[in-house]
């Protein structure tokens, strides 16, 4: 292990590519500094007592496109709890908000029309 400007490093072997670089250490675990065939720079990894990667936690990329999901499971919550709203138009004509999906909310019209909405016209067009 090496010190270098108040980070600590350690060396790590990927075994399977035979290839060395490091990894840095950060609350008891290891961050790789460097990308290798298998592993990407700034992954988790855990070695074994020869400092040879065992196991790598999910890549950069993986880890930005579980947080997409969440946002969007975040913005069908908020949509889907409009379902069932009733609202009227501008024209004064009344509908019912049907369904909900992440590019708004569907709302059906007596007149037989329906429009897609978003959150903030659904909401402002509430029926009082």
């Amino acid at each position: 292990m090496i010190e270098l400007n108040g980070e600590k490093y350690v060396g790590v072997k990927d075994v399977k590519a035979n290839e060395t670089g490091w990894a840095r250490m950060e609350e008891g675990k290891f961050f790789l500094d460097n990308d290798f065939t298998n592993y990407e720079a700034g992954q988790e990894v855990k070695v074994n007592k020869d400092n040879e990667i065992i196991w790598a936690g999910p890549t950069l990329e993986e880890r930005v496109k579980v947080l997409d999901e969440k946002k969007k499971a975040k913005k069908l919550a908020e949509n889907e709890k409009f379902v069932g709203a009733k609202v009227i138009r501008k024209d004064g004509i009344k509908g019912v908000a049907t369904k909900a999906t992440l590019e708004g909310i569907t709302v059906k019209f007596e007149d037989g029309t329906s429009k897609r909405w978003q959150k903030d016209a659904v909401e402002s067009h509430l029926e009082k």
